[in-house]
């Protein structure tokens, strides 16, 4: 069980070191540090209008940051989203996420 612990530590400094975490928090500092993308994203999150909503979405994808965001930001939940299922099939839980 020891080794199982040591390994989920190395394997969270991994990750805590890898590309895909240093991209993601380098875009979102830049992105918190846009007032056009903050304002965009405060836009949307209180728009219903679904044309509207579309029209924000398509000017948020204009800027390239964001894009990067997403891409690792969905790609980081899918790991966790593996993870969640393995543990799981171990387990027979469900897992918050």
């Amino acid at each position: 069980m020891n080794d199982i612990i040591i390994k989920t530590y190395n394997f969270i400094d991994t990750l805590d070191n890898s590309t895909l975490i240093k991209e993601l928090l380098d875009s979102k500092k830049k992105l918190l540090s846009n007032q056009e993308v903050i304002t965009l994203v405060d836009k949307f999150n209180h728009e219903e209008d679904t044309t509207k909503l579309i029209s924000i979405k398509s000017k948020l994808f204009e800027n390239e940051e964001y894009k990067k965001y997403l891409d690792n930001y969905n790609k980081l939940s899918s790991y966790i989203l593996k993870i969640s299922n393995q543990y799981k099939k171990y387990t027979s839980t469900r897992v918050c996420i």
